[in-house]
């Protein structure tokens, strides 16, 4: 999970309290927009999808981070397995969390056609509207046009992404143009998407019509780190002064074995210190799901470290006339896939390398077994 909904209606939010819009930080919008609709809170491996069920947010103070969460994040899914509800609760400083902002997902054909972003008012108790999210996809069910209304109360400001793609259908850049009437709308910036030998996003630079001086130039920077495995570990964000670039912040993921996130925590860089200093965590609460009924799991033991013989004993397993076992890499790439009949005990031999796996047993129908397997030669 890269950037979450907070971190762009804290942008937002920003902006309206200034009462004010720099138009060189547009492009943000459409960024934490569009990483939402692409990567919809969900990350699919094979028939295993990742869903992220919550998370919490702290604030890091006094050299530590608060005991409880500053916000409790929850999502709702439809059968699909699409987001389609968001509920932001924060804390009031007497331990009590109030539902203060809804974003809603609509859906046609699987697609997320609609967003929108409610923030809960106090005085009329009542959802009024702050962001608007349209968007539309081409033949290839890419996001083609993206617009984004939002609602300060005293004025409205309108943004309108278009995105470019490679033959191949990878994102090459996108066009972001700026409007205060919703009718005519003016060039703001281009963000333009670099990658990797391996195809991971590694770089998203963002040039345009600086705010202030009116002049073109770039505005922001942001590079991403991976490790051996391809998994996205560190963000670092760099905005440019009109003559060099200035540390903003870094945004670092602890992740497990299989690339997805545990914790989530930005910090923002002190000049003064040459340094990054911690500022919120977001901790991230999910489960794996199979599209297979999860009710039947069965108890097992395994030879666990393995050398590469794999033996699981299940009980009872006998009962069945078919069973499959596969197993999964970190990247949720299926190594092996074996048809056999329902044994109590499984064996195996494998050629797999050392390292961490995932065991999935099933009968087509039915979870059986799912564990993690570590290969040690």
């Amino acid at each position: 999970m890269n950037k979450m909904i907070l971190s762009f209606l804290g942008f937002l939010c920003c902006l309206s309290a200034n009462g004010q819009v720099d138009l060189s930080e547009i492009n943000q919008i459409i960024e934490e927009a569009h990483q939402r609709t692409s990567s919809n809170i969900s990350v699919k491996t094979r028939d295993v999808e990742i869903q992220i069920d919550s998370f919490y947010q702290y604030n890091y103070m006094n050299e530590n981070w608060n005991t409880d969460p500053t916000l409790k994040v929850y999502n709702d899914f439809n059968m699909d397995g699409d987001l389609i509800l968001q509920d932001v609760y924060q804390d009031d400083g007497a331990g009590n969390y109030g539902n203060i902002q809804q974003v809603k997902l609509e859906y046609e054909n699987g697609l997320n056609t609609v967003q929108t972003v409610c923030n809960y008012n106090e005085g009329t108790m009542a959802w009024d509207v702050f962001v608007s999210i349209t968007n539309t996809y081409n033949d290839d069910d890419l996001l083609a046009v993206q617009d984004i209304a939002v609602d300060f109360g005293q004025f409205l400001i309108f943004v309108r992404g278009f995105n470019y793609y490679s033959p191949e259908n990878v994102l090459d850049s996108t066009v972001q143009d700026v409007s205060f009437d919703g009718v005519t709308f003016q060039y703001n910036s281009t963000v333009h998407f670099s990658y990797d030998e391996n195809g991971n996003l590694v770089e998203q630079f963002a040039e345009g019509i600086d705010g202030n001086t009116g002049a073109f130039g770039p505005i922001s920077l942001d590079s991403l780190v991976y490790d051996e495995y391809s998994r996205h570990v560190e963000t670092y964000s760099s905005e440019h002064n009109g003559v060099s670039w200035d540390k903003v912040s870094r945004v670092t993921f602890e992740i497990d074995d299989f690339g997805f996130p545990l914790e989530e925590v930005t910090s923002n860089y002190e000049a003064s210190l040459d340094s990054y200093v911690k500022d919120i965590k977001n901790v991230f609460f999910f489960e794996y799901t199979t599209g297979l009924n999860e009710t039947t799991l069965v108890d097992c033991q395994m030879v666990n470290p393995s050398d590469g013989h794999i033996q699981l004993f299940c009980d009872p397993l006998s009962d069945q006339d078919q069973i499959v076992l596969e197993v999964f890499d970190l990247h949720g790439k299926k190594i092996i896939s074996q048809v056999m009949a329902g044994n109590d005990l499984i064996t195996l031999d494998t050629q797999l390398s050392s390292g961490m796996y995932q065991l999935i047993v099933h009968n087509r129908k039915d979870l059986l077994v799912s564990q993690k397997l570590m290969i040690q030669k």
